[in-house]
Parts: structure tokens; sequence; C-alpha cells
């Protein structure tokens, strides 16, 4: 009963991306680190076996983790909130 906090980290990979076009092929040159997610969620119960879930989680992510390969040039890194909501039954 009550509320239970939790916290989470997850490491993103993606160390096998590229994208072929005839003869040309781009990939990354870089590290297959993509992203670092760090975040804190709350689990509130609601009904008798349901949960409502809120949280917010920093996302530290390489720019070509979120864009499409071939427009992604940057080496730069973007840190950025991610705010959450969900039902769990």
């Amino acid at each position: 009963e009550g509320n239970h906090l939790a916290m989470h980290a997850d490491l993103v990979l993606c160390p096998a991306r590229a994208v072929q076009y005839g003869d040309v092929e781009v990939k990354p040159t870089f590290s297959p680190v993509s992203a670092l997610v760090v975040g804190l969620s709350v689990e509130t119960p609601v009904f008798v076996s349901h949960e409502l879930l809120y949280g917010l989680d920093l996302v530290w992510a390489n720019a070509d983790y979120q864009l499409w390969l071939v427009f992604s040039d940057s080496r730069g890194a973007q840190l950025y909130p991610r705010f959450f909501l969900g039902y769990g039954f």
C-alpha cells in the first residue's frame, strides 16, 4: 500500500548500424554507446491491483541516436528531460 519509488538506468547500444544504397555505404565511425538514461519513477496504486506510473528521465544521447543515420554527422551529445505517464494492470 502507498507509493513506491523506483530508480533505473539504461545504456543504449547500437553497435551495428549502416545504410547502403547501391555502392555507397554510410556507417558511424565512433562509439556504439548511443544513449544513457537515468530515471526516477513513482508507482501509485489505484483500484485493487492496478498502478499509475509517472516520472522523469534524464537522457544523454548522441545526436545520431535521434536522427536517421545519413543526416547525423554530429558527434555532439544532447542532455534533455523526458517525462512519462503510464498505467499498469
